[in-house]
């Protein structure tokens, strides 16, 4: 990528104030802290106290002796899969609700990765199907 925004404002000069190769650069050292799964599982420790006091909601435990820079370990949450509708609806579980209440859910925090994403939807889950 470096070296295409370096041929990108060598050979297109207009480029050149945009700064093609520092935003490479930028990008490639968000990236990297981006990718560190002890910075995620520090996310997921803030996310979890945040939502703490709400009991039907459960957020998974990490456990930070357990987690490197490519590994998070957290807690294992049993449930059913969310795209398992038949079972969810064979069982009681009033989807339009789930889909209610998880769009609701998303619609009000931020995430900052995809990573995050994944753990608020385990989370929204996990409060939808406690809650019914």
């Amino acid at each position: 990528m470096r070296s295409l925004a370096g041929l990108a404002e060598r050979y297109y000069p207009a480029l050149y104030s945009v700064n093609t190769v520092g935003l490479v650069n930028e990008f490639a050292e968000q990236m990297k802290k981006e990718l560190d799964f002890r910075m995620e599982a520090n996310n997921l420790r803030r996310f979890c106290a945040e939502f703490r006091r709400y009991d039907t909601i459960h957020v998974p435990e990490v456990y930070m002796d357990l987690c490197t820079r490519r590994v998070i370990t957290m807690e294992f949450l049993d449930g059913i899969n969310i795209s398992d509708t038949k079972r969810l609806r064979d069982e009681g579980y009033n989807l339009q609700l789930i889909a209610r209440r998880g769009a609701i859910l998303v619609s009000g925090l931020p995430s900052n990765t995809v990573f995050s994403m994944l753990i608020l939807i385990l989370v929204i889950l996990s409060f939808c199907l406690t809650t019914l």
